[in-house]
């Protein structure tokens, strides 16, 4: 068994000076919280993982073992981030030997580098001893559990989409730009009593916030939307209302496309190239940086059909600066049935 007074559960004196004695022991109580869902998802201190930490400034990754990785995590966190910022333990969603621990800033993906050890024990048992129990704990009003918005998964892997986009744009994009956004605006968030709110409902009143609300709501929103629009599967034209609609407003899908891919090169510096419905209908236009046309600072106000990130980070790795490339390659992974079903929704919606 791991005591723990074997891990770093010290601070030094510049750490706590500023802390009360109450606050000492309240952070001391989280860490040890954190420490022990640790224990209950990876049960053996030899058991070798490996980590990946995203920081303010800096981005670390390291193969250890669960003692080591415990007084790693310890060492990342700063007391006052612990009292002040959200705090989420979650288990990866699907079967997979990874647990994902973010404390304000700071996020651990840990993931397990030896399966038949893992599996080896009653994995859902773990899972269900992390989810329950950890929900279930609370230090003054911060509780252990994922709180406002959350990454969603992705409905496919991260190389599915290849070779159009590659796996190691998808991932990074993923995993580190969309989760990014989540975390960002959770914090933003966090003491404008506005976390029960849905991000449409944010973004319809998004002039109430700052910038990093601005950006951040942004991110989430249209990154969702983006990754829900592209499949392995994808069927490449236009069906159903939208496919007449469509061709009533351009004239044809190749005309769309045109306009479309225009829109999207056009676009200087980073941005969204969009179809939206608006009051005059069917338009393509595109907004800097995260704005999306359900912002009141967008010139064109709709509801977005279809996004496409023209940020760099969504295609560079591949594309270099070949933006048209990478706008042909997205429509080539574009599944325009879940188009049509964002125009029934937002048809239904009216």
């Amino acid at each position: 068994m791991i005591k723990m007074s074997d891990i770093l559960l010290e601070a030094t004196f510049d750490d706590i000076k500023n802390l009360s004695y109450a606050d000492v022991k309240k952070t001391f109580a989280l860490r040890k919280k954190i420490n022990q869902a640790i224990l209950n998802f990876f049960p053996h201190e030899d058991h070798m993982v490996k980590v990946e930490y995203y920081g303010d400034y800096i981005d670390d990754e390291d193969e250890l073992t669960v003692k080591e990785l415990i007084e790693y995590v310890d060492k990342r966190i700063d007391d006052n981030v612990l009292l002040n910022d959200d705090i989420s333990i979650d288990p990866a969603t699907d079967k997979s030997p990874t647990l994902f621990i973010d404390v304000g800033e700071n996020s651990f993906e840990i993931t397990s580098l030896d399966d038949e050890e893992f599996f080896s024990e009653n994995y859902a048992d773990r899972k269900v001893k992390i989810t329950s129990k950890l929900s279930m704990i609370k230090m003054s009003d911060i509780l252990l559990e994922a709180k406002g918005f959350s990454l969603p998964s992705l409905p496919y892997a991260y190389n599915a989409l290849e070779p159009h986009i590659d796996a190691e744009t998808m991932e990074e994009h993923h995993k580190k730009h969309h989760k990014g956004y989540v975390t960002k605006l959770n914090d933003a968030l966090k003491s404008k009593a506005a976390q029960n709110l849905t991000i449409e409902e944010v973004l319809a009143n998004v002039k109430k916030y700052d910038d990093k609300v601005r950006n951040n709501a942004g991110g989430v929103f249209n990154h969702t939307l983006y990754f829900n629009l592209l499949s392995p599967n994808a069927t490449t034209s236009p069906v159903g209302e939208l496919k007449k609609e469509l061709e009533k407003t351009f004239g044809s899908f190749a005309k769309f496309k045109e306009e479309f891919t225009e829109s999207g090169t056009g676009r200087f510096g980073s941005g969204w190239v969009w179809l939206s419905l608006t009051r005059e209908g069917l338009k393509i236009h595109s907004t800097p940086n995260q704005d999306n046309p359900l912002m009141s600072y967008s010139e064109v106000k709709g509801e977005p059909i279809i996004g496409m990130d023209v940020w760099e980070h969504a295609y560079y790795l591949k594309h270099r600066s070949q933006r048209a490339k990478y706008i042909n390659d997205f429509f080539k992974v574009l599944d325009w049935n879940k188009a049509e079903e964002n125009y029934q929704r937002i048809l239904n919606k009216e």
